[in-house]
């Protein structure tokens, strides 16, 4: 599934009744350009590793191991983004 925002795409996946956000896809929104860094920062309860299952241009699929924020952790993505540039 696919949210947009503001014209950009940021993937979700459910996980169970709650879904969860591509933190690359939210940080790019964001403007943010090292996710990973977002990811080390952040509750335990808030991010997790989901696969998310990309159609690349020849028509092929892969699946990918990624970082995702809960709705909760959504909301801390920039103040965990300004303690790491602090």
């Amino acid at each position: 599934m696919k949210f947009d925002f503001e014209g950009q795409q940021v993937r979700t996946v459910m996980q169970g009744e709650e879904p969860w956000f591509v933190l690359t896809d939210v940080c790019k929104v964001l403007g943010i350009t090292q996710p990973h860094l977002v990811a080390r920062r952040m509750d335990e309860a808030d991010v997790t590793r989901v696969r998310v299952t990309i159609t690349q241009v020849n028509g092929e699929s892969a699946t990918k191991s990624m970082n995702a924020v809960n709705e909760s952790g959504l909301y801390d993505v920039p103040r965990h983004w300004s303690l790491t540039t602090a």
